[in-house]
C-alpha cells in the first residue's frame, strides 16, 4: 500500500467518522426529545446509540494504529464488525416500527449514506474499515435493492405522515 492509498484510506476513515459523529449528535438529541416515543422509538435510539458510540470510539482508534504504521488489534476489528451488523438490523427496524418523524428521517439519512458509501466505495464502507466482514455471501445488487428499499419505504412514511 502506497503513501496516497495510506492517506486516501485515512482521509476515507475521517468521513465516516463525521457522518458517525452527526449520526450520534441527532441520535442524542432525539433521545433528549420529550415528544419523542419511548416505545419503540427511544428504544432503538438506545441501540443506535450504543452502535454508534463504538463507531466513534473505535475509528480513530484504527486511524492512529494506521498512522504508526501497524495493523489495528483483532478486537478492534471486531468491535467494528459488530457495528456494521447493528446498522444492518436496527436501519430497517427504526424506519419500519418507529412513530417519530425525525427519527425516520435519521434513519432515511443513514440509509442514504450506505447507499452512497456503496456506489463509491463498491462495497459497504463500514465493512472496509472493519477490514473484515462476517457477512454472508450476498450480490452486491442485492444489498443495494435493500437499502434502496429502506430509503423508499422511509420515504413513503414521511409523505404520509
Amino acid at each position: 500500500m502506497g503513501c496516497d492509498d495510506i492517506k486516501k484510506t485515512e482521509s476515507d476513515n475521517y468521513v465516516i467518522l463525521f457522518f458517525s459523529v452527526l449520526t450520534l449528535v441527532f441520535n442524542i438529541y432525539l433521545l433528549i426529545l420529550k415528544c419523542t416515543p419511548i416505545y419503540p422509538d427511544k428504544l432503538i435510539l438506545g441501540l443506535c446509540l450504543i452502535i454508534t458510540t463504538l463507531l466513534v470510539i473505535f475509528i480513530p482508534v484504527k486511524v492512529i494504529s494506521k498512522k504508526d504504521g501497524e495493523d489495528a488489534p483483532v478486537y478492534v476489528k471486531d468491535i467494528l464488525d459488530i457495528s456494521h451488523w447493528g446498522y444492518v438490523v436496527v436501519v430497517p427496524l427504526a424506519i419500519l416500527l418507529s412513530r417519530s418523524i425525525p427519527m425516520i428521517i435519521l434513519f432515511l439519512n443513514v440509509s442514504w449514506f450506505a447507499l452512497i458509501g456503496r456506489a463509491i466505495y463498491k462495497f459497504c464502507p463500514l465493512t472496509s474499515i472493519a477490514e473484515k466482514s462476517t457477512q454472508v455471501n450476498l450480490n452486491a445488487s442485492l444489498v443495494n435493492l435493500f437499502f434502496i428499499l429502506c430509503v423508499l419505504i422511509a420515504m413513503i412514511r414521511i409523505i404520509i405522515n
